[in-house]
């Protein structure tokens, strides 16, 4: 077997530790080695030094893959907890548009009906509203539905007790009852539609013609007339 010099042992040591040589040159070095005290301690050494490094390396690659996979569990999580949310959301969402959120119930659909001086219905609705006006002895009302309430069956309902009062009204003899359509909602719920003045006089005068407006695109529910 050839034999080789110290230089080129060393030379040749760091690829002999990391075990890349060919199987010839791995048994040339280890020969070497075997018969030369000085370059079996420089390979001792280096031997040392790399399966430090090479610890510190596995330690650093362990520290970087549990942070990724720390990081991995972290999305995770978030996806989870996101996907949660967005599914709360969606039932959330849909609970309120089927059993809470309104609209408007149009007269045709109300069932309503007068019994005695009450004012009834035997149609499932889910808020009444009432709005009393300028001219003495008027209310003017509505009622709303949910997509819960139109699919809902119901029994008799008494929407007004008595005729002699109203609801959020001081008006202390109501004498008619309108329906409101559907486009005059809105104004009257911001309290737009009537132009208020300063006496009592001059408030009905000054919506007189508001009124008739009203009432014409209205429908008559109950006269103490009739």
């Amino acid at each position: 077997m050839d034999k080789i010099s110290c230089s080129v042992v060393k030379d040749l040591l760091p690829l002999y530790i990391d075990g890349v040589l060919t199987e010839e040159s791995c048994k040339l070095v280890k020969s070497h080695i075997d018969g030369c005290p000085a370059c079996k301690v420089q390979y001792e050494k280096m031997k040392d030094i790399s399966s430090s490094v090479k610890e510190r390396m596995a330690s650093k690659e362990k520290v970087v893959i549990k942070k990724i996979r720390n990081k991995i569990k972290l999305k995770r999580w978030l996806g989870i907890c996101v996907t949660a949310l967005l599914v709360i959301a969606i039932a959330l969402g849909t609970f309120y548009g089927v059993v809470h959120k309104q609209g408007y119930l149009a007269y045709a659909d109300t069932g309503l009906y007068v019994e005695n001086d009450k004012l009834c219905t035997d149609k499932s609705y889910y808020c009444y509203y009432g709005f009393d006006s300028p001219e003495e002895g008027t209310l003017f009302i509505y009622m709303t539905t949910t997509f819960y309430e139109s699919h809902n069956e119901n029994q008799k309902t008494i929407i007004v007790d008595d005729f002699s009062f109203a609801l959020d009204t001081d008006n202390p003899d109501v004498k008619q009852v309108y329906y409101i359509s559907e486009e005059y909602v809105k104004s009257l719920k911001s309290g737009s539609y009537f132009v208020s003045a300063g006496s009592e006089t001059d408030y009905i005068a000054n919506n007189q013609s508001k009124i008739e407006e009203l009432k014409k695109n209205s429908t008559l529910v109950w006269s103490s007339e009739q």
